[in-house]
């Protein structure tokens, strides 16, 4: 990441034009793509493609490798999983107007959670299938590298969710932070 930039910012500003631009040049079968956003994040932006497909598009070189290891996973994954995943389809390549590799995925039917408007008792039948399907996911026997980036690195991590509860508490935004602590001292390195 450039050092000038905050964590939130893009190092290249990818938008609808290019990612039109892109997917036609690449995927000529696409064509014409219609193409709206379809999320936003730190890392990436989704692009809804002709109602049927998601690309994603890295912001950052960051999110390069992140992407490259979900592509791999999902190649290696041989055995159907309780709930439908995403599947790439689509594999972009970096060209003279764009410098990473980029993904397309085939649109899974549904509404996402937090658009869902879910009732608490909605949430709780969610809770065992939600439970069955991660049991199968880290079941799976793919081996991919983890974690390159540290995102999950406890030593790492550790010392910044301290900070952070100590705030959030300072703040009075969550009243049980002393149980999310107990948890966070109880994690070793690995875990």
């Amino acid at each position: 990441m450039c050092p000038d930039l905050k964590p939130w910012q893009s190092e290249f500003y990818i938008d609808l034009a290019l990612a039109k631009q892109l997917i036609e040049d690449q995927f000529p079968e696409l064509k014409p793509a219609y193409c709206e956003k379809f999320g936003k994040g730190w890392d990436n932006l989704a692009v809804l493609v002709n109602q049927q497909f998601v690309f994603r598009f890295p912001k950052r070189s960051l999110a390069v490798e992140l992407i490259a290891l979900e592509c791999d996973f999902f190649e290696k994954l041989t055995s159907p999983l309780p709930l439908p995943t995403p599947r790439p389809v689509f594999f972009g390549k970096p060209s003279a107007t764009y410098p990473y590799p980029f993904a397309g995925y085939s649109v899974l039917a549904g509404t996402t959670a937090d658009r869902a408007h879910l009732t608490p008792e909605a949430r709780l039948k969610l809770a065992k299938p939600l439970a069955q399907f991660l049991k199968a996911l880290h079941s799976l026997p793919i081996q991919i590298p983890l974690d390159k980036i540290g995102r999950l690195d406890v030593q790492d991590r550790r010392p910044k969710t301290h900070a952070n509860l100590k705030r959030i508490e300072q703040l009075d935004l969550f009243e049980n932070t002393p149980v999310l602590l107990e948890v966070l001292n109880s994690l070793k390195a690995g875990q």
